[in-house]
């Protein structure tokens, strides 16, 4: 966390942001958008309209206190995020995003965003935060299994396309 606050990279939750940027959900849809297409898939990505975007925030699994999103201050360009989600049931967390814009990569703002991330869990009171990974992307990899994400048995997704 030391080393990426040396760099001018601020990291808040959102409801921190949310209180500071007028623009935040034009912003965060951008860095959504932006990190996502980074995030391989089976399907071609179609960005979701900003209106359709912003509903995320009301939804009740949404934790205004577990999304932490890092901004470069010198900037004020948002360059990364991990986010955690309610599961309704318990007191688990799933991580819905974790990723930092390509140019930030490998400075530690994925961590630290992690290490804030799993920090807000334990106060929480969470007994386990679950997290996916696609299998191919070694950094990620490596960040999850620094912070001890014991690998559950793999999950296959299936496609078939259907002739129209």
């Amino acid at each position: 966390i030391a080393r990426v606050a040396a760099q001018t990279i601020v990291i808040a939750p959102y409801r921190v942001w949310r209180e500071q940027v007028s623009d935040l959900h034009e912003r965060f849809h951008e860095l959504h958008w932006t990190i996502g297409k980074d995030v391989p898939h089976t399907e071609e990505r179609t960005r979701v309209p900003l209106d359709e975007f912003v509903k995320r925030f009301n939804d009740p699994r949404f934790l205004p206190d577990g999304a932490f999103y890092a901004q470069d201050a010198a900037t004020g360009e948002f360059v990364g995020m991990s986010l955690l989600w309610g599961s309704g049931a318990n007191r688990d967390l799933h991580t819905g995003t974790t990723g930092v814009l390509r140019s930030y990569r490998g400075r530690g703002i994925a961590t630290a965003l992690k290490t804030h991330a799993l920090t807000f869990a334990k106060a929480y009171g969470s007994d386990c935060v679950w997290t996916s990974n696609e299998v191919g992307n070694a950094a990620m990899l490596g960040i999850n299994a620094r912070f001890r994400f014991v690998k559950q048995p793999d999950e296959l997704q299936y496609v078939k396309e259907v002739a129209q």
